[in-house]
Parts: structure tokens; sequence; C-alpha cells
């Protein structure tokens, strides 16, 4: 075994390193995503079993969310331009 580590080409090394590393950061973005989803699912499970209205669930869910503060804000400007007319 070692005579083979010793007699291997080092682009092989190079490769294998890419392959793993490639590998385990795709395992762990996907495994975050699930992971998001499943907290997500369960947020909105509670503020069900709470009673909460429709309405409200979007809100906290948006609040939660970054694309939601970011529309928040844009919601926050449109509604100022408007105010000054």
């Amino acid at each position: 075994m070692l005579e083979l580590l010793k007699n291997a080409n080092p682009v092989f090394f190079v490769f294998g390193w890419l392959t793993i590393t490639t590998v385990a950061s795709s395992v762990a973005y996907y495994w975050h995503k699930v992971r998001k989803a499943e907290l997500e699912a369960s947020l909105k499970q509670e503020m069900i079993q709470r009673g909460m209205s429709a309405d409200e669930i979007v809100r906290v869910i948006q609040a939660s969310s970054r694309s939601g503060a970011k529309a928040n804000r844009s919601n926050t400007a449109t509604e100022k331009e408007t105010a000054d007319y």
C-alpha cells in the first residue's frame, strides 16, 4: 500500500482533494437547505396550532427571511414616495 502511494502521480492527489472538497461542500449546502426548510415547516405548524391567521404567518415568515426583509424595505420606500404626493 505504501508503495502505491509513493509511486502515485501528485496530480491524482490534487484531483482527489478537489473532488472530496467539492462533494463535501455540496452535501453541506443541501443539508443546510433541507434543515432550513424543516425548521420553517415546524414554525408554520406551530403558528397554525396557536391559531394565527394566514396573513400573520406570512408576515412572520417574510420578516425572518432575508428576501422578505429586503421586500419590506422596498415597500417602505414606495410608501414614503406615495405619501409625498
